[in-house]
């Protein structure tokens, strides 16, 4: 196991490597405000014994990636598809499997289009194609409005997610951050309090700081006709 601090730009970007660097390399993309501790350490164990290069990173405004007043430094989609590059580089990985998790999956779509030759495989997880609008469709369920294509929207478990303030007592952003995953998960999974306490404790000590991240959220959508090019 060993890290990196991979250049993008202005901004600089922490990475982890796991695994015999002959093997195959695997590029893990985390969801949005998230850092590369979202991966728990076993699964990318898991992973590495199974004969493949993991890398993951943190995003650009997470972790101990460059963090900065988005207002004053705004960026978009393609910028961090560029990250995901800029890492692939830094770690002389000419290809790779690629697996995106929510906000990651539309980094790692971006990735499959305009550097195709980059990609093993993509691998998407928790997300959706390319011409779907979320951010539209989170404000139509916030504001009772239909769905346009039929297809169910947010539910109001996952709205009330968005609603949960930050604490400035650690061990009560510990509890708020259980109780919004206790509602994201639902309730047709086992849930484990203690498991998910101990992930949190691992990327709080990892960013060094209770703060969650914010600044993905003002992040806009590729335009939905990047999905036709899928």
């Amino acid at each position: 196991m060993s890290e990196r601090i991979v250049p993008s730009g202005d901004v600089k970007l922490w990475s982890q490597a796991t695994g015999d660097p002959r093997h195959p390399a695997l590029l893990l993309i985390m969801g949005g405000n998230l850092s590369a501790m979202g991966w728990p350490r076993e699964l990318v164990d898991m992973l590495a014994d199974a004969g493949l290069h993991v890398i993951r990173y943190d995003h650009r405004d997470t972790g101990r990636s460059t963090h900065r007043d988005f207002t004053r430094h705004p960026y978009g989609f393609d910028d961090m598809a560029a990250d995901a590059t800029a890492v692939l580089d830094a770690w002389g990985i000419e290809h790779a499997h690629v697996a995106g998790l929510s906000m990651g999956a539309t980094i790692a779509q971006l990735l499959a289009l305009d550097h195709p030759r980059r990609l093993r495989t993509l691998t998407l997880l928790l997300g959706g194609a390319l011409d779907v609008d979320f951010d539209a469709n989170i404000e139509r369920a916030l504001t009772g409005q239909p769905s346009p294509d039929g297809l169910p929207l947010p539910t109001r478990r996952f709205l009330d997610t968005l609603t949960l303030a930050p604490a400035a007592d650690p061990d009560a952003e510990l509890d708020r951050r259980i109780t919004k995953w206790r509602l994201l998960a639902g309730d047709e999974l086992p849930f484990d309090p203690d498991e998910i306490r101990r992930w949190e404790q691992a990327d709080i000590d990892h960013a060094g700081t209770t703060q969650e991240p914010t600044a993905h959220h003002m992040l806009t959508l590729p335009p939905l006709t990047r999905g036709a090019e899928l």
